[in-house]
């Protein structure tokens, strides 16, 4: 597989890193260190990419038989762990999909590559490696690792000593924070008529306001832009009136079609995502899921969000398993929703619960109770109302 050098997006992953550099320049040692040293902190991924006539069976093994039978597909698995034996061309898009539940991926390959890439310079083969640069036939090159203390390109891009580990992590990360999505957008699900509520849940009145004006202002001093999620067929509700609205543009129903709908609408956001069925949602449960603080750590602007995940999400104080519509989706889950959809299991939940997906704990507890029937439709008017919050019906 070759890849097109006039491609301004990632080829492998969203936050991708080539080591480049000639035969026993240092880079799989390097890699190798630098995987060691963060893998406690980062879900790391490895490509070792375009190396010619590699093995990774052995004979006397079943998986060895059913390659010398004919098998073009094998994959191997235990509780644990898997394997994966193609003996026919991949394409990128297939070698993506493998990463995305990797935090970053690191790709070991020649310095051909238009991967953003660190070039690593032995002693022995620095010269031809500096003619290369400068007649400019080594692209993207984001940074200089070499076995000199010297800068051999005297300060033209950040040079790191290769036993510097630490301050070559640090340019990796710092690298990739540069990347996380700029904006954060809102996104509010309507959920349509409810055949138990018997009624679009979105009317309904809790806070002196139908719920989705008032899911709406809870979202928008949290996001740059807030849309309500709907059917073009809903477009002239009442409620729906002089909203943002986003209409399904893919076909069938439940949570998956509105939220990848704004995926591909934006697809450099992310989105934070609420249902209008959650009368008890207040702003500090939203501001939780991306609350700034001041760390030290990596993620200077996110406490609780990590943008390398599919997604930030909440666990049902009850069940223990992810909850789908108070949740942050990154960029890179519109591939897992796509997928999981492209197999007729268009079922958020089961995106998260099979994704790596930052988890968070409630602090309350009944935040995320929603409202599917006229029953708890009155206790929820009964207990906000005695907790001070006038409303309607």
């Amino acid at each position: 597989m070759r890849l097109k050098a006039d491609s301004n997006d990632t080829f492998f992953h969203p936050f991708e890193m080539a080591f480049s550099g000639s035969s026993k320049s240092g880079k799989t040692k390097l890699i190798s260190n630098i995987i060691s040293r963060l893998c406690n902190q980062y879900d790391i991924g490895y490509l070792k990419h375009n190396t010619p006539n590699f093995t990774m069976d052995h004979e006397g093994k079943s998986t060895w038989d059913m390659q010398k039978s004919g098998a073009k597909n094998i994959f191997i698995n235990d509780p644990t762990h898997s394997a994966s034996l193609n003996f026919q061309e991949v394409d990128q898009v297939e070698i993506r999909r493998h990463f995305i539940d990797s935090d970053f991926l690191l790709i070991e390959e020649s310095k051909d590559s238009v991967i953003p890439k660190i070039l690593v310079i032995s002693n022995e083969n620095s010269k031809d490696t500096l003619q290369a640069i400068q007649e400019s036939k080594v692209s993207n090159i984001l940074a200089i690792v070499s076995e000199s203390s010297s800068d051999p390109l005297n300060g033209l891009l950040p040079h790191f000593h290769i036993d510097n580990l630490a301050a070559i992590e640090n340019f990796i990360l710092n690298h990739f924070k540069e990347l996380f999505p700029k904006t954060l957008n809102g996104l509010v699900l309507t959920g349509g008529q409810s055949t138990r509520m018997e009624i679009d849940k979105g009317g309904l009145t809790y806070h002196k306001e139908d719920q989705i004006t008032h899911t709406k202002k809870l979202l928008t001093p949290l996001c740059k832009q807030v849309f309500i999620s709907c059917k073009e067929s809903q477009k002239d509700l009442p409620f729906l009136k002089n909203h943002n609205l986003l209409f399904d543009t893919f076909p069938g129903t439940g949570p998956s079609t509105g939220i990848m709908t704004a995926q591909n609408a934006h697809k450099d956001s992310a989105w934070l995502v609420v249902g209008c069925d959650l009368p008890y949602l207040d702003q500090e449960t939203l501001k939780n899921l991306i609350e700034e603080a001041d760390t030290s750590t990596m993620y200077k602007n996110f406490k609780e969000r990590n943008p390398f995940k599919v997604a930030t999400c909440y666990l049902n104080p009850i069940k223990n398993w992810p909850e789908p519509i108070c949740t942050i989706y990154e960029p890179k889950s519109y591939t897992k929703l796509m997928q999981y959809y492209s197999f007729n299991k268009p079922c958020p939940r089961k995106v998260l619960f099979n994704s790596n997906i930052k988890k968070l704990m409630l602090k309350n507890e009944m935040a995320l109770e929603n409202v599917n029937t006229p029953e708890e439709k009155e206790k929820a008017i009964n207990y906000l109302s005695s907790h001070g919050d006038n409303h309607a019906n």
